[in-house]
């Protein structure tokens, strides 16, 4: 496999979640349930999959 193939597949394999603080914005694990930075328990997720 090419370099290029192999960075292809590693972002494509990604989750396509985010998790994000509604209050302070910071980008979280998306099994989170606290902010890390703000401890806000608002927790929004985006799923970005097709």
């Amino acid at each position: 496999m090419g370099m290029l193939s192999a960075v292809r597949k590693r972002l494509t394999d990604r989750h396509r979640t985010l998790s994000e603080c509604r209050h302070c914005g910071t980008n979280l694990a998306t099994t989170t349930t606290e902010c890390t930075t703000c401890g806000s328990h608002e927790i929004a997720q985006y799923d970005f999959s097709q």
